[in-house]
């Protein structure tokens, strides 16, 4: 009994410790997620150094687009990018695009899907032979959407597969 009452007294010392852990991040002014890892967002010099040093090859084809956020999260440069648009954004129709442009080029190596989760759809985008996992999710009206892009070392390919699914298992739209 003993025992058990010094274990239960344990974990509720330690609980606010977890809680502390997993805090609530923004992507940018209307997506956040939470994650367990720490959030270091960065200018953009020092993310082209970090993927220099980390041997990352980082695309910067995002510079100077309004409501973008770059950040390292566990050593994977995560850029995430805020839509907002009156026309709806059409998931299925851009996957096709896209996988269409893969054939047309003969990548074998590229996969994408959508899948749905807590009401939104998040297209998945990824090519074995490049380090980098591209989404877009969309808000149940379709009118409200970030796209992001996972980049990194081929070492944290595992890494950044398991941040996108905490990403998308805990992303929320304002």
């Amino acid at each position: 009994m003993k025992k058990k009452i010094t274990l239960l007294i344990i974990q509720v010392a330690l609980l606010p410790l977890a809680l502390m852990a997993q805090k609530t991040q923004k992507l940018n002014n209307s997506v956040k997620i939470t994650l367990k890892e720490t959030v270091q967002p960065m200018e953009e010099r020092a993310v082209e150094e970090f993927a220099q040093k980390n041997k990352i090859e980082y695309l910067s084809s995002y510079e100077g687009v309004k409501d973008r956020a770059v950040n390292i999260v566990d050593g994977i440069i995560l850029t995430s990018i805020k839509m907002n648009t009156t026309k709806k954004k059409d998931l299925e129709l851009l996957k096709k695009s896209i996988d269409a442009i893969a054939k047309s080029v003969n990548v074998t190596t590229h996969s994408s899907r959508i899948i749905s989760d807590h009401g939104y759809k998040i297209l998945i985008v990824e090519n074995s032979t490049e380090n980098r996992i591209k989404f877009d999710a969309v808000d149940s009206t379709g009118k409200s959407s970030v796209s992001g892009i996972l980049e990194f070392n081929s070492s944290k390919r595992d890494d950044a597969k398991a941040l996108l699914n905490n990403i998308i298992s805990t992303i929320k739209f304002d």
